[in-house]
């Protein structure tokens, strides 16, 4: 079979995109399935790679991407969960941003009721991160405190939707007033970045920061046996590479001591969901927990696969609200 994808080629520290066509073998292991894509997910991971700064990146060239939805083509004889034709949506280590795939079984589902063809190619990701973060790592309880910064992109908007059933005083941070009207209309507490900065508010039971910076901050405002998760350092991201705000953002990354953390009585966590594909058992509950959140997530833009450096752009531009999709028709 002949399938395109988008290729990240060139050597490392400047990797190129490049549209390429490739032979995508047929045969199938008992557990897996042939998948025509429609949509592969954008996540600031992605940027990462595009920049040539994820360390788990394989040799180029290689295929990046980490979510899609589509059609199934194809079934492995072992596969009783799924059939031709089936809708579904799934996670992938590597390699969604093709026309076609192959992957396990255990990587997909079928999309719930609830939710678009459109709205589930961008789900998956999101929610693990958010799921895994909350539930597996922070632990959340009734009468959390919880600061997210920032809470107006895709994975902001997942961990929102997620504790809409727990009984938590919810505190945003974002980068602009614009979007921190967002907030505020659904009865979030928000600041910008600076406003949090210059503000009082602390005691939080939970904080979670995927930005690498405020780390300090966040730590500091936790109360007695709190929780910080980091989920990455999108602050080392500019449109041009740019050494200065690689080791700006990485001298900010505080560095804890055992002992400090026991006199603190304070709990600092990591999370990096890609390396849950070598052992996918929490994956795969998170997954099957799908069904219990009743929400789709919010499409901003949608892309053809030659628009990616563009949706990359707008990306380190903080002008996604949500989600941002590619288009396989659109090839």
């Amino acid at each position: 079979m002949k399938a395109q994808a988008i290729f990240l080629t060139g050597k490392s520290i400047s990797p190129r995109i490049e549209i390429k066509e490739f032979n995508l073998l047929e045969d199938l292991g008992e557990n897996q399935l042939l998948i025509k894509v429609n949509y592969s997910g954008i996540n600031f991971a992605d940027v990462h790679m595009y920049k040539g700064l994820y360390q788990d990146a394989p040799k180029l060239p290689y295929i990046p991407g980490y979510e899609f939805c589509g059609t199934v083509l194809k079934v492995g004889k072992a596969v009783n969960k799924f059939k031709v034709g089936d809708k579904v949506m799934g996670g992938t280590k590597f390699g969604s941003y093709s026309s076609h795939l192959i992957v396990d079984s255990w990587q997909v589902i079928n999309i719930p009721n609830h939710m678009s063809l459109e709205n589930s190619g961008g789900f998956i990701v999101s929610y693990l991160t958010a799921f895994i973060c909350l539930f597996e790592i922070a632990r959340v309880r009734n009468g959390d405190k919880i600061l997210i910064g920032p809470s107006t992109g895709s994975l902001g908007i997942h961990l929102i939707e997620l504790l809409k059933n727990y009984d938590v005083k919810i505190f945003g941070l974002t980068s602009s007033p614009s979007k921190k009207k967002l907030l505020e209309d659904k009865g979030i507490k928000a600041f910008t970045f600076e406003e949090f900065e210059n503000s009082s508010e602390s005691n939080f039971d939970i904080a979670i920061n995927a930005r690498g910076s405020n780390i300090q901050l966040m730590y500091e405002r936790l109360t007695k046996s709190g929780r910080l998760v980091c989920l990455g350092a999108a602050d080392m991201i500019s449109k041009k590479k740019s050494i200065f705000k690689i080791l700006s953002t990485v001298l900010k990354l505080k560095k804890f001591s055992t002992i400090d953390l026991m006199n603190d009585n304070k709990g600092v966590h990591g999370l990096n969901v890609l390396r849950y594909f070598d052992s996918p058992e929490v994956l795969i509950k998170a997954l099957s927990k799908i069904n219990d959140f009743n929400y789709s997530p919010n499409i901003f833009k949608i892309y053809s696969p030659h628009e990616i450096e563009t949706a990359y752009n707008e990306l380190i531009d903080k002008k996604t609200i949500g989600k941002n999709l590619i288009d396989w028709s659109k090839i």
